[in-house]
């Protein structure tokens, strides 16, 4: 074989064999929060006419997560000490943001029919409270589903004093396998703490109660 034949064997096969690389790769998968759909926002048996009320609103400040957590890449716990990450599933957006945004937007379509309005950003000087969360663990775990555990606390912006701090934890159910259906657990974890957010915090602006 020529020289110049050879070479040119040489640089189709590389080529071929490049082509056949990046058809193997695989390719990353993006995921998002969901907020709670219409039918989940029910804080009353059906029927009951929610209170009559003045409107005040609520600003709440964005979450603190875990650093662990603030990563692209979806976390699932192994062990106690163990942790893995999907290099291949990912979340679309950073996931403190992604988490206050659903937040807000849950705690709106439970509150906003209430006199309770929702307000993004905290700094505006025009929220009557102040709703603040940390999120400790917000993961998935290994053959387990997925666990919220939170510290929040509700706070009157007028003078800073503090009308609720609660600690909620909870653990959601996996409904089919797969980083989508991770996804939606978690999403649902969010809707279940937001749930009880807005319960307290309707009862302090119903009753001037501590909820």
């Amino acid at each position: 074989m020529k020289p110049m034949g050879f070479l040119g064997c040489v640089c189709l096969a590389l080529a071929l064999g490049g082509c056949l690389s990046l058809g193997d790769t695989q390719a990353t998968r993006f995921y998002v929060l969901t907020p709670l759909t219409d039918s989940a926002t029910a804080l009353q048996p059906a029927g009951e006419a929610p209170e009559a009320q003045t409107r005040v609103s609520v600003g709440l400040v964005p979450v603190d997560i875990p650093r662990y957590l603030d990563r692209p890449q979806i976390v699932t716990r192994i062990s106690a000490n163990e942790l893995s990450l999907a290099e291949f599933d990912q979340w679309a957006e950073p996931l403190p943001d992604s988490v206050t945004q659903v937040l807000a937007e849950n705690l709106t379509r439970l509150l906003s029919t209430r006199g309770i309005d929702v307000l993004p950003d905290p700094r505006s000087n025009r929220s009557t409270y102040q709703v603040g969360v940390t999120l400790m663990r917000f993961e998935h775990v290994a053959d387990s589903g997925c666990v919220l555990r939170a510290r929040w606390t509700l706070m009157e912006e007028r003078d800073q004093s503090v009308r609720v701090q609660n600690a909620f934890d909870v653990r959601i159910p996996l409904e089919a396998s797969g980083y989508d259906a991770i996804a939606g657990a978690m999403s649902r974890a969010l809707g279940a703490l937001s749930r009880d957010i807005a319960l307290h915090l309707r009862a302090v602006v119903t009753h001037g109660g501590t909820g």
